[in-house]
Order: structure tokens, then sequence, then C-alpha cells
């Protein structure tokens, strides 16, 4: 069988925020889609990636690109701000390979199994958990001639059945991750992804998994309290050369949610990269303020990490136990002191407009992130996702406004605190990165950062960035790598 795997086009009809819903996706390959490719490829089985969203393709240059592999079944994963485009590139797909057997995956269709089959003739089923052990099984069945009804047997699977949405149940956690190949970065256009200006140190730079899960309880995360499983730090470490040596990158993202979950993980990871000493590339990883001491980040620092990202969320105490982050504020505060002092460039993450945010309590979080030493900010709007805890809180809301699934992209206002308005919203979420930005001493350590020509061009390259972010004018939206 040939399976082509889609990362859908990224289609807004919102007038100028086309371009910014598009570049949403172009600083990270999609690695899920590349950890099945390459599990397919050790089946040997011929696999097709086709990352619409980055090519900046639309559905019918889509289209003609899988119709070229001509596969047996098409897999697509999206969000629920990009199911929409999903079905709608499966409905022309089905017109020109109808023969085909479609597959949707990804955090909507799992967050919201039978809502999102119920309503999509245009797949066939839905893949709902973990997909590497699932789909060479269901390949060997489809192989067979298997149907919906057939693969009650599978775990993963939701189907139609006449009228009624038949679920097996999520699809098991790969347990041991080191058995699962490096994803099928070669099938992806890699030259294509680049990282923000401010989160550039070297090029090529590639991203990178090393974990799973994430053991916290975070209420608007739709990975809080899922079981938390790491690859091994041999296999860590082996993947940074192969993306070395391999793809040539010299700079490496770890994406997962929590990298320094533990002084004992660290450890031996940071044995590891001292082991094989010198390493071929510099690298930047999340941390959370409650698990970090100076000595792990002293350490990360010399085997050449050089930036800590922090998701502090809010800096209001209240809002903090509302969201259990489980963090205090003095505990980001040395967090990122330390990191500053070491010169590991502290950028965090925050949220505006979280469940029972006031306008004090927005006032709170924008002079805390000024009183302390981050380089940068990445600034989100509150998305409540099914799946969450947030979401049960707040869906029979008047001010919950993402029912439509185009609205949950984070730089849409999805959900209004009580006693807040849209503009009132958007007007602090604006001013939290001007007044971050506009002030002596950020600017001073930017300008610490322009060495060579090149650093002035690629932040000349991120002004029309700057005018969206600040104004909300101009053609790119927030990204996080």
């Amino acid at each position: 069988m040939r399976v082509s795997l889609i990362n859908p086009p990224v289609v807004t009809s919102q007038g100028g925020s086309r371009e910014l819903g598009k570049s949403l996706f172009f600083n990270s390959p999609p690695l899920g889609l590349a950890y099945l490719a390459g599990v397919l490829e050790r089946e040997g089985i011929p696999v097709q990636v086709v990352d619409a969203a980055v090519e900046r393709m639309d559905y019918d240059q889509a289209v003609r690109r899988v119709r070229r592999f001509d596969p047996d079944v098409i897999g697509l994963t999206a969000t629920t701000f990009g199911f929409g485009s999903a079905r709608e590139l499966a409905r022309r797909l089905r017109e020109r390979i109808p023969q085909a057997t479609y597959l949707v995956g990804g955090p909507h269709v799992t967050h919201d199994t039978h809502a999102a089959v119920a309503e999509s003739p245009e797949f066939d089923l839905g893949v709902v958990g973990e997909g590497e052990e699932l789909l060479p099984a269901l390949l060997r069945e489809l192989d067979r001639g298997a149907k919906g009804p057939d693969l009650e047997g599978l775990r993963g699977l939701a189907f139609r059945v006449g009228g009624e949405v038949r679920f097996t149940g999520a699809a098991p956690d790969v347990k041991h991750l080191d058995t699962l190949p490096f994803p099928a970065r070669h099938l992806l256009p890699l030259h294509l992804y680049k990282p923000q200006p401010v989160d550039q140190r070297e090029l090529p730079k590639a991203a990178q998994v090393t974990s799973r899960g994430c053991p916290y309880h975070c209420t608007f995360c739709e990975k809080a309290e899922t079981g938390y499983r790491s690859h091994s730090p041999e296999r860590i470490v082996d993947e940074m050369v192969h993306l070395a040596e391999v793809h040539g990158a010299r700079d490496v993202a770890f994406v997962d949610s929590m990298f320094a979950v533990s002084r004992k993980r660290l450890d031996r990871i940071c044995d590891e990269m001292e082991r094989r000493a010198p390493l071929p590339l510099t690298w930047t990883c999340t941390v959370r303020a409650n698990s970090v001491t100076r000595e792990m980040l002293a350490r990360m620092k010399a085997n050449r990490c050089w930036r800590v990202r922090l998701g502090i969320e809010s800096g209001s105490p209240r809002v903090l136990r509302l969201i259990k982050k489980d963090v205090t504020l003095e505990q980001v505060r040395d967090a990122v002191t330390w990191a500053d002092a070491l010169g590991l460039q502290p950028k965090a993450f925050f949220i505006v407009g979280h469940y029972g945010e006031t306008e004090e309590s927005l006032r709170e979080t924008l002079d805390f992130a000024k009183s302390i030493p981050l380089s940068d900010v990445t600034v989100q709007l509150n998305t409540p996702l099914k799946g969450t805890e947030q979401y049960e809180l707040v869906k029979d809301s008047p001010g919950f406004k993402a029912r439509e699934v185009g609205a949950q992209n984070f730089f849409t206002p999805a959900y209004l605190p009580d006693g807040m308005s849209e503009e009132q919203l958007v007007a602090a979420w604006h001013r939290f990165y001007r007044e971050f930005y506009l002030r002596p001493v950020t600017l001073k350590r930017h300008l610490r950062e322009i060495r060579r020509f090149s650093d002035v061009q690629r932040y000349m390259s991120s002004l029309d960035l700057v005018r969206f972010l600040f104004v909300g004018s101009g053609n790119r939206p927030p990204q996080e790598v």
C-alpha cells in the first residue's frame, strides 16, 4: 500500500489575516507526521509527507501533489483551527482519488472524537491517540479489505456505521519511545522552516522532541496530566548528532512541553552530552520554574544551551491558582534571574484573558513581566481547547466565542472573561508587547545580539510581525520556536 500523510493548507477568510494564519506553521516541521512516516518506511511501506501549510499550497496544488504519488491511503492531521481546511482538502481529494481510504488524526479528533467523525463524511476513519503502533496494523487490515465494522478490534479508531459513531477507544501510548525510528525529516522541505528572528542563534535550526506527555495540571493545556515518557539520553544525543551530520543543523529547539522535568533526567542528558563532547550544535529548551535550580541551568549552559523558555502565563497569584499552574512568582523570579545571569536569554510565554482575568490581573502580569530580566516574550490570547479543564469551565459562558472552528488560532479572541470586552482584551494584548519591548533595557539586550550584517537583516525581516503584535496590523502572528 502507498500512504500520503498531509498537513493541510492554512486558509482563512479574515482578509489580511490570511498570511497571519499561514505563518503560524512556518517555524517547525510536523514531527508527528514525520514520526509516522519513519515507522511506515521501517515497515517497507511507500510514504509521502506533504506539508501544504509551509509550502503555501492552495487546495488544488495539494491535490495535484498527492495525485502524483497515487496513494491507497490518505491521512490528514488537524488542529481545531485547521479542521475545516482538512475536511475541504479531503473532499477535493475524494473527487480525484475516490478509491483511497481517508483517515484524519490530530488534536481535534482526539479531543472531540464523536462530533468530528459524525460531521465529517469526507473521512472514513478517525485516528485517536498516538498512531505509530496503530497505523501499520490498520494498513494490514485495510490491505485485506477490512471496512469500519471489521476494525472493532483495533484501539484508536472511530468510524460511522449508519448514523452511529463507533469508537474503539484511544490508541495506547507508545511506552518505550526509543523503539521509534527518527522522524522521516528527509520527506519534508526542511529549508522552508524558519525561526523568528529573535529565536535565531545558528542556522539551520531544527526541532526535536525528547519526551511526550506532561505530569502537571494546568487547566488550559490539553497535555495536562498525560503520561510522561522520555527518550533515553543516548537516543536524544544520537538524534542531535543525526540532525547535524545528515541535515546540516547547527542549532536545535527541543519543543516538548517539558525538557528539564527533573534534576535526575537533566543530569543524565548532560552526562551523555559531555561524553560525546564537543556537541556539533547549540540548543534551546523549556524549563519549569518550580523544577529548575541555578546548578541545573549552569550545567545546561556548559553544554551549549543558549536559551531557556518558561511558561509563566500570568503575573497574578490569584490567576495562577485558578489555572493550577503550581508555581509561585518567587520561583519564577528566581529561575529567570538565574538564567539571565548565566547568559541563557530567558524567554517567557504569557496568556491574556484567563478564566477569572480582570483589568487588575492583566496589569499585574505586565508589571511582573517588566520586573524580571526576560529577553523575549510570546503573548497569546486565551483559547479554551476541548479536552482541557478550562474548556469545561467556560463552554457555557456568554464570553466563549470559539464555537466556530476558525477562531481557535491564539491570536483571535476566543473567550472573553466576565466583564471584559473584546476591545479591552485585544488592547491589553497589544499593550503587553509595546510596553515590554519599547524599553531601553529590552532594546539594549537585543542590540547586544547584533554582531554582523546578517543580524541586522534578520531583525529588519521581523518589522511586519512587530507591527502586527504592537498595533494589530501586519502579516504575521506570534510563533513559538
